[in-house]
């Protein structure tokens, strides 16, 4: 009989091993189909923006060398800083600090995505069960004004 309760035992923390590693198997795909959806979100962002960049800094650039042609080389050539495009800085500047703060977001994200993944893994392998959230403090009830006495009636008088 003891034979059959060592072997019932560990069948029995083979089964709860196998499905503690299939949850965290679960867990750790999740996690990956997170940190990849909030790579291709910040990807397809950050392209957007700076496609939208480079097409207003290309336009600028035409604009200004049609302005040139249209002037010709006389004028060009006489004040050449009034037909160079302004606008092309402020704009790669603008992109810069753009692309500068979506990266900084994203790794932020992915850091916060990847530890929560990490933890769920982690608490799968043990089988540790997240903490209740604990309610939040009841108030205490609020106290009854105390009755108000019924005023005495006047005595009726002895007419």
């Amino acid at each position: 009989m003891a034979i059959q309760e060592i072997i019932k035992d560990a069948q029995d923390r083979v089964e709860v091993v196998n499905k503690r590693a299939q949850a965290a198997g679960k867990a750790a795909q999740a996690s990956g189909t997170k940190v990849v959806d909030i790579t291709r979100k910040s990807a397809t962002k950050l392209a957007d923006r700076n496609s939208k960049a480079a097409k207003d800094a290309y336009e600028a650039l035409v604009a200004s060398i049609n302005k040139a042609r249209e002037a010709g080389v006389k004028e060009v050539a006489a004040k050449p800083a009034e037909f160079l495009p302004t606008d092309i800085r402020d704009l790669a500047v603008a992109a810069y600090n753009d692309s500068s703060k979506l990266l900084s977001k994203t790794g932020q994200d992915l850091q916060k995505a990847a530890k929560q993944g990490v933890e769920k893994v982690r608490a799968e392998l043990t089988g540790a069960k997240k903490a209740a959230a604990k309610p939040a403090a009841k108030k205490a009830p609020a106290k009854k004004a105390p009755a108000k006495k019924a005023a005495a009636k006047p005595a009726a008088t002895a007419a």
